[in-house]
């Protein structure tokens, strides 16, 4: 394809790590990061075509998580919200990023098992590599060899060469794939004469609004679900076993099953599809037909990613102001390129925007938390 150049889940959350995330409630407004200096004529031609070790570290599918999930909220069981000085300040503001950091991941993980399993028995690592080498060793202007390693070369060598570290994974609301290629440039000394990232994004799924016949569905799943765990024998046994160790262990089990359920059923009823719930559904669309959605998203990556770092290479830079959300240089094809202002390209479908998986510095989720009792 070529361009023309133009123009804890939440249920995971316990009631202290509520606490600190509403005390901390800070964001960390950092400033524009630096582009990268672009590699001038006389460097390119000492440099090009490229010899590229290429590694992608990673071996199965993963899911991005983000310090913060704007769309991610401890539901509140009523009450009065806790708003503890106590938890401010730095302290609380690493207390906050931690427990935010923590939750995503553990979303990211518990979203992404299903989509890995439809994946079982299909090296997914294998096929990123394929579909980048491949592409790379068509564009002989830019790429002269493409040789696969398992490891981050550590070996400094006294000729131009290029290490190319390629990921994937699906966007921390699993709307999207996106395939990202880390490459580093030398001109045989240690240090990277060139450094820039890469980025291929699938377009982007969407969900139906979601019906009643969706709410009652969801509402009927969930207390099936609880049915099946016997919550009301488990709190006979508790008080049979009175203030024994087992007893307070097993009054904990059944209070976190009784919260686990109040969020569900709270989810359920929501007129819209939450963090949750979407997760859910797109972990869903991604792994129907044994992953195929997946598959064919890798393997368009390649020659989009080749496109890119053979446009950044040899395009002049650009100047000026790039606003937060990046700058269009580049559309044909349905898909568009965005210049983003650490001068990483990011190729979309039609009007997508970037699902930015960055790690934020700072947590700025809302969360109420009720009262205790």
């Amino acid at each position: 394809m070529m361009l023309a150049i133009g123009g804890k889940s939440v249920r995971e959350f316990n009631r202290f790590a509520a606490i600190a995330a509403v005390a901390s409630g800070l964001c960390a407004c950092a400033a524009a990061p630096q582009r990268p200096a672009h590699l001038s004529a006389q460097q390119l031609t000492q440099v090009l075509p490229l010899t590229v070790s290429e590694v992608v570290p990673q071996k199965e599918l993963l899911a991005q998580s983000t310090y913060t999930l704007r769309d991610v909220q401890v539901i509140p069981g009523g009450g009065v919200p806790i708003l503890p000085a106590a938890l401010g300040g730095a302290l609380g503001s690493y207390i906050g990023n931690a427990i935010d950091k923590a939750a995503a991941e553990r979303f990211a993980n518990a979203h992404v098992q299903p989509v890995r399993s439809a994946l079982a028995g299909y090296d997914a690592t294998g096929g990123v590599r394929r579909s980048v080498d491949e592409a790379f060793a068509a564009d002989h202007s830019v790429f002269a060899a493409v040789t696969p390693v398992d490891e981050i070369p550590r070996a400094v060598s006294d000729a131009p060469h290029a290490v190319a570290v390629t990921s994937y994974a699906l966007t921390p609301d699993f709307s999207a794939v996106q395939v990202t290629l880390a490459l580093q440039i030398f001109d045989g000394g240690s240090k990277p004469t060139y450094t820039n990232r890469y980025v291929f994004q699938s377009a982007r799924m969407t969900l139906a609004s979601k019906t009643a016949e969706d709410i009652r569905q969801a509402v009927e799943e969930e207390e099936h679900r609880y049915a099946a765990l016997h919550v009301n024998d488990q709190i006979v046994r508790a008080n049979a076993l009175g203030r024994s160790t087992e007893g307070a262990r097993l009054r904990r089990e059944i209070l976190a099953e009784q919260n686990e359920h109040r969020l569900r059923m709270a989810s359920a009823r929501r007129s819209d599809w939450d963090a949750d719930a979407s997760a859910n559904r797109f972990a869903a669309m991604w792994a129907k037909d044994g992953g195929a959605a997946v598959k064919r998203a890798l393997d368009e990556s390649g020659p989009v990613l080749e496109h890119l770092v053979a446009m950044d290479l040899m395009a002049p830079s650009l100047g000026g102001d790039i606003p937060p959300k990046g700058r269009e240089i580049a559309s044909a094809a349905g898909r568009r390129v965005l210049m983003r202002q650490d001068g990483s390209l990011i190729s979309l479908a039609g009007k997508d925007d970037y699902a930015d998986g960055t790690p934020k510095a700072g947590p700025t989720t809302a969360v109420t938390v009720s009262a205790p009792r």
